[in-house]
């Protein structure tokens, strides 16, 4: 699997996850951190600097695992993937 298609799996698996929980802020911030992950890595997003600043994994501990044990893990994936890209 790609990289890109790990990042779009996690988003999928979240957003689903999302629209029974549409007041979840790490939920919100997951998403966007998975939109800019795909956007930087389809180069449509040169701003490289944010990288760092992922926490998608601590997310999936914090929050996703105890709701979606497979929405957690494809956070877990994509988090290494990010980490990959620093």
């Amino acid at each position: 699997m790609t990289r890109i298609q790990t990042f779009i799996d996690a988003l999928t698996a979240i957003r689903k996850l999302a629209a029974d929980h549409t007041h979840s802020k790490p939920i919100a911030s997951a998403i966007e951190q998975l939109e800019y992950l795909i956007a930087v890595e389809d180069g449509l997003e040169v701003d490289r600097s944010r990288l760092d600043t992922i926490n998608i994994g601590l997310i999936a501990v914090r929050e996703i695992e105890g709701l979606d044990e497979d929405a957690a893990e494809k956070l877990h994936e994509a988090a290494f993937e990010a980490r990959q890209m620093i």
